[in-house]
């Protein structure tokens, strides 16, 4: 309700029972004490007076103060709202600044094709996970670790170290993007996940690959939590991972990080449609690529 129909609906009844604070006393005064004539004693009109003085003055007393109640609830409500508005004024302008920040970090990520070609942004991130499939196929060859996430996590330890200069400023500014919506005390948990939405959507697919593999070693584990709470690795088609059954080690990631909204809501133990193709949009290296001999590295 409006506060001016707050307002108004206090007027009315501090009203109706100042009438009735008056009437009601009268009438039972009238009825049980009076008469029809009026009394020319001033003593008799002394006592209506003490009469009226002593029943009427603490109820009028009383909704008075019932109406500094009212309109101080009233006015703390507002100054509520006001301050909820200014965090979320506060919350928005260093979110989107961050946002900002985090897109001109992607923008400067660089990597070379094997023909020596410069590539940034989008482009960059596309060779680096081709160069973590040609180490992870390298090693399969080699089979030089005794297990299967053992093999996948000196993969990716080879390839971040070979792109670290690019790689760790990256996840360092992409994880307090989503640290710093987690920890708005202003939202709920629901606009914490539309805002943790707004923030996947400058990820590309292979963004993402990468990052579900920066997150099974090192630092990297320190994103898991933030990675499962707000679903960012759904959609993420199995297929495209470097070997399906990736997805389903749940040392890595519980069944969250691949859920939507809607599979959170309905507890769905799976998630839906992560074999489909995500609407990411995915970039090639050109001619010079060497993805079709996966055991070649530049």
């Amino acid at each position: 309700m409006k506060k001016s129909r707050w307002y108004g609906l206090l007027a009315w009844t501090l009203g109706i029972a100042g009438v009735l604070a008056i009437v009601v006393p009268a009438a039972v005064y009238w009825h049980k004490l009076g008469s029809s004539n009026l009394s020319p004693d001033p003593a008799m009109w002394g006592v209506l007076g003490e009469y009226f003085g002593g029943v009427t003055g603490p109820v009028v007393s009383l909704f008075a103060l019932l109406g500094l109640a009212v309109n101080l609830y009233l006015q703390a409500v507002e100054l509520e709202k006001t301050r909820d508005a200014l965090n979320r004024q506060n919350f928005e302008g260093t979110f989107f600044e961050l946002l900002k920040h985090f897109s001109q970090v992607a923008e400067n990520v660089t990597a070379y094709d094997a023909g020596g070609n410069e590539l940034r942004g989008r482009p960059a991130f596309v060779r680096i996970f081709r160069w973590l499939k040609q180490r992870y196929a390298r090693k399969i060859v080699l089979r030089n670790q005794p297990s299967e996430a053992q093999l996948t996590e000196a993969s990716y330890f080879d390839t971040y170290a070979e792109y670290e200069p690019e790689l760790g400023p990256y996840f360092r500014t992409l994880y307090h993007v989503f640290k710093f919506i987690d920890a708005a005390q202003s939202l709920s948990a629901d606009e914490k996940i539309a805002y943790g939405n707004i923030a996947r959507a400058r990820l590309s697919l292979s963004e993402v690959l990468i990052m579900f593999y920066n997150g099974t070693w090192g630092e990297g584990r320190g994103f898991r939590k933030l990675i499962d709470d707000y679903g960012i690795l759904k959609h993420l088609p199995r297929e495209k991972l470097l070997r399906p059954a990736h997805m389903d080690n749940r040392d890595w990631y519980s069944v969250s990080a691949f859920q939507s909204e809607e599979d959170r809501k309905s507890n769905s133990p799976y998630p839906s449609a992560v074999n489909s193709r995500p609407p990411y949009e995915e970039w090639d290296e050109g001619p010079n690529s060497s993805e079709n001999d996966p055991t070649t590295l530049e």
